[in-house]
Formats: C-alpha cells, sequence, structure tokens
C-alpha cells in the first residue's frame, strides 16, 4: 500500500509501484530458512534487527537478476582478480601517504611503517583573553 501511494503521489504510478508487467521494480528475495530468521516474531524487525545479508537469496534491479543462489551475476570475478591483485601490488609500491597511518592500516601496508605520529596542523592557536576582558 505504502509503495502504491508513494508512487501515485510521486506521478509514477504508470512505471513504478507495484509488482506487475511492465513496471519497474527492484527485488531483495531472502532465505528465511537461516537462523537468524528463526525468532520470527516480527517479519520487518527480523529483517532490520537481525539479518546482515547472508539470507539473501535473489536481487532482481529493475527487472535484472544481479544476484542469484547467494552468488552475485553481474561481475566475473575471475576475469576481475588480475587486475584487483595488479592494483593492490601498486598501492603497496606507492609513495607513502602524505597523511597518517592509523591503526596500522596504509595503502604501504606491512611491518615496516612508521609508528603514527598526530599530524601538524599549522601554527599553535593564540590563547583568546576572555570576553569581559576585551575592549569595544
Amino acid at each position: 500500500m505504502g509503495t502504491r501511494l508513494g508512487a501515485a503521489a510521486l506521478g509514477l504510478a504508470d512505471e513504478i509501484g507495484a509488482i506487475e508487467a511492465g513496471k519497474r521494480a527492484d527485488l531483495v528475495l531472502f532465505d528465511t530458512r537461516r537462523p537468524e530468521w528463526q525468532a520470527l516474531w516480527n517479519p520487518v524487525n527480523n529483517l532490520i534487527y537481525n539479518t546482515d545479508g547472508r539470507s539473501v537469496h535473489t536481487v532482481v534491479i529493475d527487472g535484472r537478476v544481479v544476484v542469484d543462489d547467494y552468488r552475485q551475476t553481474f561481475v566475473d570475478e575471475r576475469a576481475c582478480s588480475p587486475p584487483c591483485r595488479r592494483s593492490a601490488s601498486a598501492c603497496r609500491r606507492a609513495p607513502a601517504s602524505p597523511f597518517p597511518a592509523r591503526a596500522g592500516l596504509s595503502c604501504n601496508g606491512g611491518p615496516d611503517l612508521a609508528p603514527h605520529t598526530p599530524p601538524t596542523l599549522g601554527a599553535p592557536r593564540r590563547s583568546v583573553a576572555p570576553l569581559d576582558n576585551r575592549q569595544a
């Protein structure tokens, strides 16, 4: 009901707002047999508070299936792996970032990182006299 009325309020009732042939829609289908769905008092609360994406079985975006049987279908993972590894390797070889490493994480990575030092933010702040001591 909210979807239909929302589409009508936007003047898009002919395009969206219902799961019907010819209308655009995004769908996410969950596997409710997974453990996080077993305490099913309120399905909406379960979806919001208990699930984390592992129970997503199928995703359809504008009529195109992008996740099927828990696996994404829009990227060839094997074809992406070598370029990703090359990018990660280039990142490790890149000069040190001008930003300090936080918690040992950096594009350069590895044990050879210098310990974290706080950045210098320019000249130290001047102290300001209390308002009642200022001249108008």
